[in-house]
């Protein structure tokens, strides 16, 4: 009788995977990689003369590549440092040369 609840202990100590294909889509999402996208001149163009209009405090839309990926961020820009070429969207620091596409948006 002992052999029998012992056998149903054990089972509450075998390993669980709470998140199920969580460790699968880890390993999938570290192989794969973005290469940047190259600017075209008018892109490039574009993108600068949206600079200019760029305040502080203001809400805009970024595109942005980081690490071997693209991210999209929305937030009000809290900095921007022309000297070292970085803005700032609340606490994300993002490099001018990294930004694919950049939104103010209407208020």
């Amino acid at each position: 009788m002992q052999n029998k609840y012992n056998s149903k202990r054990a089972v509450q100590f075998m390993p669980f995977d709470a998140l199920k294909g969580l460790k699968k889509a880890l390993r999938e999402k570290e192989v794969q990689k973005v290469s940047k996208i190259i600017l075209s001149e008018d892109d490039l163009a574009r993108l600068q003369i949206t600079f200019t209009m760029v305040k502080l405090l203001e809400m805009v839309e970024i595109v942005y590549y980081h690490n071997y990926h693209y991210y999209k961020i929305m937030g009000v820009v809290s900095k921007i440092d022309l000297d070292y070429g970085i803005i700032t969207i609340i606490d994300q620091e993002i490099k001018f040369e990294d930004i694919y596409d950049l939104t103010i948006m209407e208020e």
